[in-house]
């Protein structure tokens, strides 16, 4: 097992810096799991909603450092499609939305898939993505950043156009958010 100390977010003088050690998301998944950081799915028709915070401890992805969130899905389970939202920071001048990065891991902590940026949609100021699961393949959820590109502009949320002047709303990649994933029987789609 990997010890967590020297990690990006342990120490308060590095946290924010780019780390020149990089780890494996089997890596990360397996120290959030062994601190007891995974958030257990719920049942079928189930919603959970959690947020990724600025204070959060970074890890050392190979594309960047990244906060992250590890859900377990029940070994008694049947397979299910898991719907994740990731809503937009809106509150304020500076608009912003966390750009999920997944990956799903069987027992062991191998990686088993990934679902890349190409396979969110956006949808009134949030990013969406739909993954079939079978706990018999996978049994955890990874989702964190590209700490790489975070505070890059995404596009434009929206343009209002009044009088005088045309204003574009642009919004960036943030660090952190809420996301909510949605438990549901498979889909035929």
């Amino acid at each position: 097992m990997i010890p967590a100390t020297g990690w990006r977010g342990d120490d308060p003088t590095t946290r924010g810096q780019q780390s020149t050690e990089t780890r494996t998301t089997q890596e990360i998944a397996a120290l959030l799991a062994s601190q007891g950081q995974a958030v257990v799915l719920p049942a079928p028709k189930g919603k959970i909603k959690r947020s990724i915070q600025r204070t959060d401890a970074e890890y050392p992805f190979q594309s960047g450092d990244s906060r992250a969130l590890l859900f377990q899905l029940s070994s008694s389970a049947a397979p299910a499609t898991v719907t994740i939202v990731s809503f937009c920071n809106c509150g304020g001048p500076s608009k912003s939305v966390l750009v999920p990065r997944i990956t799903l891991h069987d027992g062991d902590f191998n990686q088993t898939a990934e679902i890349s940026e190409d396979n969110l949609n956006g949808q009134s100021g949030a990013l969406m993505a739909k993954l079939a699961v079978d706990p018999a393949s996978h049994r955890y959820l990874l989702l964190f950043t590209r700490g790489d590109l975070v505070n890059k502009e995404l596009g434009t949320l929206r343009t209002v156009q009044g009088l005088l002047m045309k204003i574009s709303y642009p919004y960036f990649r943030a660090a952190f958010g809420t996301v909510e994933l949605t438990v549901a029987p498979p889909s035929n789609k």
